[in-house]
């Protein structure tokens, strides 16, 4: 059931939809499938919107200066 819910959120995601109504909505499948313990409606648009947001398309956008590591 958690997949479901990542899948839900990440189509979501990738068709546009609003970040809050992506939230409430995890939120209710989260409600639904008892995985409080597990899945946090907040956390998931967090990561989802972090992690996409560093693509163009299918390749990773070329790393900031303050995003990147130094050695």
């Amino acid at each position: 059931r958690t997949p479901h819910v990542w899948s839900y959120a990440y189509h979501s995601y990738m068709a546009g939809q609003d970040l809050e109504e992506i939230r409430v909505q995890v939120a209710e499948l989260v409600e639904d499938f008892s995985l409080h313990w597990l899945v946090d409606s907040s956390e998931v648009v967090r990561l989802l919107d972090q992690n996409i947001n560093q693509y163009e398309g299918f390749v990773m956008k070329k790393p900031t200066p303050s995003s990147s590591s130094t050695m």
